[in-house]
């Protein structure tokens, strides 16, 4: 899959058809979305009037019709901050790390029952995986969280945590 539209259209053909999909598929083709409206960063607004038709056509192009939004390249580094009901933030440097830190902070041990998938095994797991051993973070307990994946879905991950466990916190991308 090259584009968002041929996401789509293998989504459509295949409910179309009637073809079960996996869970699997399902995850992959979630992750394959995220990945390529990462790789899609608004760098400025034209009017449609402008000489845009090649931007038209590009791969980004689910925007609405009045305005037109040109992408380029894959984006800079982004940060994630998390804000509590009392208005306190956690934030660091970097999302993986202020992810690590909302999610000690919660406890690992309810993070891990929840089970949520991320390159084939879970988002926090005990003991680690040592295939992605540059790509984990210790948060006490034995317990790692896997930070392999773009700030998109490590927002995506925070905020389905906290709609789960009922927590009024809230996260945005800096």
């Amino acid at each position: 899959m090259q584009t968002l539209e041929d996401l789509k259209t293998l989504e459509r053909l295949l409910k179309e058809f009637g073809f079960p999909v996996s869970p699997i598929l399902k995850y992959a083709m979630r992750s394959k979305e995220e990945e390529l409206l990462a790789a899609c960063e608004p760098v400025e607004e034209v009017s449609e009037d402008a000489d845009c038709a090649e931007e038209k056509d590009s791969d980004c192009s689910i925007y609405p019709e009045e305005t037109l939004n040109v992408y380029i390249g894959k984006s800079g580094r982004t940060v994630l901050r998390v804000i509590r009901p009392d208005g306190s933030i956690i934030e660091e440097q970097k999302a993986a790390s202020t992810m690590a830190l909302a999610l000690k902070e919660i406890g690992a041990e309810r993070v891990v029952e929840l089970n949520i998938p991320l390159d084939g095994m879970n988002l926090v797991t005990l003991g680690g995986n040592p295939m992605y051993k540059a790509s984990q973070v210790e948060v006490g307990g034995g317990y790692f969280v896997n930070t392999h994946s773009n700030t998109i879905t490590k927002k995506r991950q925070l905020e389905r945590i906290f709609r789960t466990l009922k927590m009024e916190w809230r996260v945005e991308i800096v």
